[in-house]
């Protein structure tokens, strides 16, 4: 199995391969060829990836540390802190 994702890693990299092509169970599996946070997704079929040359319509994610901290709420009316 191991051998087997080495191949599908470098044909995706060598190849440029868009995810949006792979059927669902090998899209899963060239998840593990870039573990890093997917910085793209394509707006066509939702395949998530870390380069915009991976999927056919890229759109930017926003930074992962932008979510979630709060910070963008502290001036809404009738917010109680």
């Amino acid at each position: 199995m191991k051998t087997d994702l080495n191949k599908l890693c470098s044909d995706i990299d060598l190849n440029n391969t868009l995810l949006c092509t792979l059927d669902e169970d090998t899209r899963m599996n060239a998840t593990a060829c870039h573990p890093g946070p997917a910085s793209f997704k394509c707006g066509s079929c939702g395949a998530m990836a870390d380069a915009p040359t991976n999927v056919c319509q890229p759109v930017q994610l926003p930074e992962p540390h932008w979510l979630g901290d709060g910070a963008d709420n502290l001036n809404i009316k009738g917010h109680r802190h």
